[in-house]
């Protein structure tokens, strides 16, 4: 598959979506979610499972690519640098002609429509059968798209370059990232701790890997076919999450 075809595909169903948020045991907070925007533009919430299901795809489309682009074996990590550069360059010269924060990750929601109306309000001739509200829309995806690919190339870079002079699975650098990205919607979109479990050894799970976290983890991870144990889902958790305050490890 190409970086095209797995951006045409939804890799969470609603039905996941729900298993997903079973999985906590609080479940997904009611209220809106504030992102915590700069202070110079205004407060916007946005509707929780929304951010859920848009944050999950994002992860597991990056968690895709990076495998895709790792798993190329014509390709080494310098010459994927070398591919990857384009389009981070490209990317970030049109998003700072179309004047587009850069700091700001789900805001663009609001920002976007301010800028598509004002495209909008300087063409004459508007498309049959398109309503202002239909162009506004294409506008803002279109953009938002841009941004997106400009993170993921921004980000891609990053990875890569790690990998250059580091013998390791090439599997296991994607790996990291998606469970990176799945312990912050734990943290930004459930509000819950990144905590571990160890089964307490009165306990016919005594030693096992358990708790929430684990528990949401894989029901994340079953969507995207990715196979990990209990204990591989820990021991990734407290080696990328350890040292913020936030980790521990509890016997249940």
């Amino acid at each position: 598959m190409t970086d095209e075809d797995y951006k045409r595909v939804s890799h969470y169903s609603e039905a996941d979506i729900e298993r997903i948020i079973a999985s906590c045991p609080k479940g997904l907070p009611e209220r809106k979610v504030d992102l915590q925007f700069p202070d110079d533009h205004p407060t916007c919430l946005f509707d929780r499972r929304t951010v859920l299901k848009d944050w999950l795809e994002g992860a597991a489309l990056n968690y895709k690519i990076t495998c895709n682009v790792l798993s190329d074996p014509k390709l080494t990590p310098s010459q994927a640098i070398k591919q990857l550069q384009p389009i981070e360059s490209a990317t970030d010269k049109l998003l700072r002609m179309l004047d587009v924060p850069k700091e700001n990750e789900t805001f663009l929601h609001l920002y976007l429509s301010r800028q598509a109306e004002k495209v909008i309000q300087g063409r004459a001739v508007r498309p049959r059968g398109v309503t202002r509200a239909d162009r506004m829309d294409r506008l803002r995806d279109s953009v938002e798209g841009v941004k997106s690919l400009h993170e993921w190339a921004v980000a891609a870079i990053e990875d890569v370059s790690r990998l250059v002079n580091v013998e390791k699975d090439k599997s296991d650098r994607a790996v990291i990232d998606l469970i990176q990205n799945l312990g912050r919607i734990w943290e930004d979109i459930f509000e819950q701790p990144i905590r571990t479990s160890v089964g307490n050894p009165t306990t016919k799970k005594a030693g096992q890997a358990i708790g929430p976290m684990v528990r949401y983890i894989q029901t994340c991870l079953v969507p995207i076919n990715v196979n990990l144990t209990d204990e591989a889902v820990r021991d990734r958790i407290r080696t990328l999450f350890q040292g913020k305050g936030k980790s521990g490890q509890k016997k249940t």
